[in-house]
């Protein structure tokens, strides 16, 4: 009987100390995702305050917004390093490393083009980078002030609902102020991409208060 009871003492011990090593595992991986993405936002923030004045806001826009696509790619690979459990949601990663890098393609072509026949308004695009550099800061804000719930699944989700929420007053002011109907409708068509993506992961978040699944590989 001893004996059975030394073994049992031994045995819940052993899960004792290898649910606690789970867990110091699963925070120490949390905590590198959520340092990675903090040093992909700044380098995101630096990128898109440090453009040049073009004289032109739909390049000023196309160079921001290519930077900006850059971020959530880099923020979605940093999700699927750390996390490969929960299928929605890395589907969601995926079409968007996938997507935003493919419009980033087209923006490029549109900048080559747009500079060969660039015409510079300095007054309008004054206006436009004041809005633009209010809309910047906040989201930077946004995005630095979030805290970590320890969770990598939420804490994607809610980094990517206000870096999508900042591309969509990007979409706004530049429909405002230009010119280019191509540009116009290529930013309209985005709006409602994300605004559709952002319901999604409201509703993912809502229905899923606290994640069950695994959030480490």
């Amino acid at each position: 009987m001893k004996s059975l009871l030394k073994s049992v003492g031994i045995l819940m011990f052993a899960i004792v100390i290898v649910s606690t090593s789970s867990n110091v595992f699963a925070k120490d991986k949390n905590a590198e995702y959520f340092k990675e993405y903090q040093n992909i936002v700044e380098d995101m923030y630096k990128t898109m305050k440090s453009f040049p004045d073009s004289g032109n806001v739909d390049l000023d826009y196309l160079n921001e917004m290519i930077a900006h696509h850059e971020a959530a790619v880099n923020m979605s690979k940093n999700y699927l390093e750390y996390n490969k459990w929960t299928k929605e949601i890395k589907l969601i990663a995926q079409d968007i490393i996938a997507n935003q890098s493919e419009d980033n393609k087209h923006m490029e072509a549109m900048i080559k083009e747009i500079q060969d026949k660039s015409v510079g308004d300095k007054d309008k695009e004054s206006q436009y980078l004041l809005e633009y550099s209010d809309i910047l800061s906040n989201m930077y804000g946004d995005l630095m002030n979030l805290k970590s719930t320890e969770k990598i699944d939420r804490d994607y989700l809610n980094a990517l609902i206000i870096h999508h929420k900042g591309a969509v007053d990007m979409f706004d002011l530049i429909i405002k102020y230009s010119d280019n109907e191509d540009l116009k409708k290529m930013a309209e068509k985005e709006k409602q991409e994300l605004s559709s993506e952002i319901s999604k992961m409201d509703m993912i978040l809502q229905k899923t208060k606290d994640f069950k699944t695994h959030d480490l590989k």
